[in-house]
């Protein structure tokens, strides 16, 4: 959670948080570390495609992927970061990180418009 703090405060890019946010981050293939509050996250569902990586809240954003499950946003993200072999962080009450929807990332590389 140190690494999520630190790259949270820069410039790089290397850090996101939201739903939004984390979903595009995983659809690159670009998380390292996916950190939960299973607390702290929406009821929201979110979709996945064949490729497990390919998440949305829509089906839409799941470009050139036909959604094959959806389930809970913190499920379907901790499935997909089990099929990139990113590490997965549960974050508890106490713990100094601040998530945007109970969700975050530390990313092997930037995504978006930091990039």
């Amino acid at each position: 959670m140190t690494s999520f703090a630190t790259a949270s405060g820069r410039e790089d890019g290397l850090a996101v948080t939201g739903l939004g946010d984390v979903a595009g981050a995983t659809r690159a293939h670009a998380v390292e570390t996916l950190l939960l509050d299973p607390a702290a996250v929406p009821g929201t569902e979110l979709v996945a495609g064949t490729d497990p990586a390919a998440v949305g809240e829509k089906a839409d954003e799941l470009v050139g992927d036909t959604p094959v499950v959806s389930g809970p946003a913190a499920n379907v993200l901790g499935r997909a970061a089990a099929a990139t072999g990113a590490a997965v962080v549960l974050v508890r009450p106490g713990d100094e990180v601040t998530l945007t929807d109970g969700v975050g990332a530390v990313l092997r590389f930037p995504v978006g418009p930091a990039a």
